[in-house]
């Protein structure tokens, strides 16, 4: 019985067994050299293949084991690819926040700089008190959503007012305008 099995393991391909068993060493029980066994190196197990009891068992997958292989597969691909886990809200972080914190000071002495430099070459004296102060404001807007956008395009790829959940219109831009001067000369007469 062990020659045969002995013959049948030399003419096997590397890594096949005989069956649903393993290949690799036994565990101590079986029948190998060093347990008294005939010195065929196999396993307690059936289709168990190696060389001695030090060595780990590594399972093979037998001929009846295909079809079950096969109909997994074609589970699998019913199934279709695994749903990708569900994205943060907001995707951004504490990290972001600060950066952009961090960013108004700067801006604001940008702000600052532009527009007293702006009047000083244009000579304009006579501007109303408010003027500096708007402008300057203006100016620290537009580079605080340019940082905005920054920070959202290069970290994630994605845009600034869909970011800040912001969604398209549902009223005609013209009414919009229309609404806000409406409300201005309300303001303005009340």
């Amino acid at each position: 019985m062990a020659g045969e099995r002995d013959e049948e393991e030399r003419h096997m391909p590397p890594g096949a067994g005989s069956g649903p068993g393993a290949v690799g060493g036994d565990f101590g029980g079986g029948r190998g050299a060093e347990s008294g066994g005939e010195g065929s190196g196999a396993g307690s197990e059936p289709g168990a293949v190696g060389g001695g009891s030090g060595e780990a068992l590594t399972y093979v997958r037998g001929p009846e084991a295909g079809a079950e292989v096969e109909e997994e597969a074609r589970r699998e691909a019913r199934a279709g690819p695994a749903e990708p886990a569900p994205e943060r809200y907001p995707f951004w972080n504490y990290a972001d926040l600060f950066l952009f914190c961090g960013l108004t000071v700067p801006s604001s002495l940008f702000a600052w700089a532009a527009v007293r430099l702006f009047f000083s070459l244009t000579h304009i004296r006579n501007a109303p008190p408010a003027a500096e102060p708007l402008a300057e404001q203006l100016i620290l807007y537009l580079m605080l959503f340019a940082g905005l956008s920054a920070i959202f395009r290069i970290e994630y790829g994605r845009p600034l007012w869909r970011s800040l959940g912001w969604d398209r219109l549902r009223l005609p831009f013209v009414w919009i305008v229309v609404a806000g001067a409406a409300a201005a000369y309300l303001v303005a007469i009340l």
